[in-house]
């Protein structure tokens, strides 16, 4: 693998894995300060979640192939591998980080 290519996947992986630190933290601001939230979570947590989250996401995207030469895809293909991965992430993430909260 070329040099370029090898550059070019490292800085995707990170933007992937900033998107989804990103968004998995503004979950956690939106759910604790929300009235109806009922868990309560430390700053251990939430540091433990911004590690974990976001790799088992880089790892979803692995594994259905889309990091799998990044300079030859369609977009098309890339919509629907995104869509599919995203629901099958957030169902897997409902159960043991949501569905838990005490009422």
């Amino acid at each position: 693998m070329r040099k370029e290519v090898r550059i070019g996947l490292a800085l995707y992986l990170l933007a992937d894995y900033l998107s989804a630190t990103l968004a998995w933290g503004l979950l956690w601001v939106y759910r604790q300060h929300t009235p109806y939230s009922f868990a309560r979570f430390s700053s251990k947590d939430l540091f433990f979640t911004l590690l974990l989250i976001p790799a088992l996401w880089l790892l979803f995207h692995l594994f259905s192939g889309a990091y799998f030469n990044p300079y030859r895809k369609s977009r098309v293909n890339e919509i629907y591998r995104t869509l599919i991965i995203t629901f099958f992430g957030t169902v897997l993430l409902y159960f043991p980080f949501f569905q838990n909260d005490a009422p």
